[in-house]
C-alpha cells in the first residue's frame, strides 16, 4: 500500500508541472500576438458656439470605409463632411482646410444625422473606395459638421458659416478603467 501511494504522488507532481508548462506557453504566445486594431476616429469638439459634441470612428473594410456617427448637441438634420486639413483650432473651424474629395470622385462624400428633440444623433455609412491609410487615406484629416441639410461646405478666416462641430481622424485611444 505505501508504495502505491509513492507512485501516485511524483506523477500529481508531474501533471500539475506539465499543465503550468502549458499555461505558461499558451500565455506566451497571447503575448506574441499584436493588440487588436483600435481603428481610428475624431472626437468632435464645438466650433463657432455650438453645442455639438460627439465621436465619428471608422473601420476599413474590403474596398472601402464603414463610418459610425454618435453626437450630441442642436436638434435637427446635420451633415457630416471629411476634411482636407486635420486641424480643428480655428473658432469657425476654418483651419479643417476644404471638404476632402476622394481620388477619382467629383464631390466630397457628405452623410446626413438627424439630431432628435432629446439632442441625439446617431448615423452610419459606407464609403467605398476610401482607405485609411495611405497616400489618400482619412487619417490625419478631419470631420467637420455643417449644420442643416444644405448649405456651403466653405467657410472663411473669422466669418460666420455652417462648420458647428470639428474633430482629427486618429488612431483611437484605448479605453482606461
Amino acid at each position: 500500500m505505501r508504495r502505491h501511494s509513492q507512485d501516485v504522488i511524483p506523477r500529481v507532481g508531474l501533471v500539475v508541472a506539465l499543465a503550468g508548462l502549458l499555461a505558461a506557453c499558451a500565455s506566451d504566445e497571447e503575448a506574441k500576438k499584436p493588440p487588436p486594431d483600435p481603428g481610428v476616429g475624431a472626437q468632435l469638439r464645438p466650433v463657432s458656439d455650438s453645442a455639438i459634441k460627439g465621436f465619428v470612428s471608422f473601420k476599413q473594410y474590403d474596398g472601402g470605409v464603414d463610418v459610425a456617427i454618435n453626437v450630441y448637441g442642436i436638434p435637427g438634420v446635420n451633415r457630416v463632411v471629411i476634411h482636407s486639413t486635420g486641424v480643428c483650432n480655428s473658432p469657425n473651424g476654418f483651419s479643417a482646410g476644404p471638404p476632402w474629395i476622394p481620388p477619382g470622385a467629383t464631390a466630397p462624400p457628405i452623410i446626413r444625422i438627424a439630431i432628435s428633440d432629446n439632442l441625439y444623433g446617431t448615423a452610419s455609412a459606407s464609403l467605398p473606395g476610401i482607405k485609411i491609410d495611405g497616400p489618400d487615406g482619412i487619417r490625419g484629416k478631419s470631420v467637420v459638421v455643417h449644420r442643416g441639410n444644405t448649405g456651403s461646405l466653405d467657410a472663411r478666416p473669422g466669418a460666420p458659416n455652417d462648420r458647428v462641430a470639428c474633430g482629427v481622424i486618429e488612431t483611437n485611444k484605448p479605453l482606461t478603467f
